[in-house]
């Protein structure tokens, strides 16, 4: 029993993972992908940046962390280890991120 609840309760995370991907816009499949690709190391960003949609930098699925240094302002951001290793685990074994979007 505890094997299929674990089966049933990835598959329900998958489809929600898919679901939330499928919703974004370009530029943040672009940074999952990133992460995927730097093993989730921090994305710098310096300055003040416009993320369209801003809907993966304002999620919960997302921390962040800002500082000023000789180059001004910037933000660090990583993926949770819970976000980030449901993805990396659909990237694996899928292919793909999302419904449509492959690896």
């Amino acid at each position: 029993i505890d094997e299929i609840y674990k089966q049933k309760r990835m598959q329900i995370s998958q489809e929600f993972l898919w679901d939330f991907v499928d919703s974004l816009c370009r530029d943040d499949i672009n940074f999952l992908k990133t992460f995927l690709r730097n093993n989730n190391d921090p994305i710098v960003i310096n300055g003040n940046s416009y993320f369209c949609g801003n809907r993966l930098f304002t999620s919960a699925y997302v921390k962040k962390q800002e500082g000023y240094d000789t180059n001004g302002h910037y933000v660090k951001y990583i993926l949770t280890s819970d976000f980030y290793e449901l993805l990396k685990f659909s990237a694996e074994k899928y292919g793909k991120i999302g419904h449509f979007e492959e690896v």
